[in-house]
């Protein structure tokens, strides 16, 4: 058990990546690092990699942790996560995710036929949504409309297997890849049936109260802005209420928007 690794000092490499995985989840990590630092294989690399990566943000070392970033591109290009480390470089540094963006695509392509996918916790649809957002980051806004919407269809093959009358995860992220594929109106629909159903919880009534806002339907969009705002707190209450100003503001209302936002 853990709980006898914490109390030893462990000398074997597994032992040491085990305790080091432990402390990684626990967001502890300069003790991960410790224990990896003299480590040489492959997944004691990777750790040690993702938590110096992580130290330097909790230390505010953006640099820092975007040479860690790089590391782990450079060295782990096979692994799941490899599209969403480029996915973050691209924040800050656009034209290298472009330079990588055909291995990003090689390697979506690759995941996609790999029968050990359902042992990463992605899906098909996961990586689809990947590939979608970086052609969409680098620009290349007719292939990212394809790729949203084969990633839309691929959540609605998810979202039947459910055994909810209306899924949950699965039909968010598909209406989200409707609205990027352009399709506004499909995940209209899709979000009003889903903030029927799920009358009480904030996302689904934020989520299409945000839709009719962008469709300039401000009068139904404020109905849906209110029950947000009624069932959420801390920051998702914060972000309804901004979206409740404007609509407000946009409705001609721009005092009452005021009000709100103080």
């Amino acid at each position: 058990p853990v709980t006898d690794l914490l109390k030893s000092k462990p000398t074997q490499d597994d032992e040491k990546l085990r305790l080091a995985k432990w402390h990684f989840e626990r967001s502890e990590w300069s003790q991960a690092m410790d224990l990896l630092k003299e480590s040489h294989d492959a997944e004691s690399r990777k750790v040690f990699l993702k938590a110096s990566r992580g130290q330097a943000l909790a230390t505010n070392q953006p640099k820092e942790a975007l040479k860690f970033l790089h590391h782990l591109i450079d060295e782990f290009s096979n692994d799941i996560l490899f599209p969403s480390w480029v996915l973050e470089v691209a924040d800050q540094d656009l034209a290298a995710a472009t330079n990588l963006s055909t291995k990003v695509i090689e390697a979506i392509d690759r995941w996609s036929t790999n029968p050990e996918l359902d042992q990463t916790g992605y899906t098909f649809a996961d990586l689809l949504q990947s590939k979608a957002t970086l052609l969409d980051t680098i620009d290349k806004k007719t292939e990212a409309k394809e790729a949203w919407t084969l990633a839309a269809g691929e959540y609605e093959k998810l979202a039947k297997l459910s055994p909810l009358k209306i899924s949950r995860g699965p039909n968010l992220e598909r209406a989200y890849c409707l609205l990027k594929a352009g399709k506004k109106w499909e995940a209209r629909e899709l979000y009003a049936a889903m903030a029927e159903h799920y009358r009480d919880e904030f996302a689904f009534n934020y989520n299409y109260a945000y839709t009719l806002y962008d469709l300039k339907e401000y009068s139904m969009a404020t109905r849906y802005a209110d029950r947000a705002v009624q069932y959420s707190y801390g920051d998702n209450w914060m972000r309804a209420v901004w979206l409740r100003a404007k609509i407000d503001a946009v409705s001609g209302q721009k005092p009452k928007a005021k009000v709100r936002l103080e």
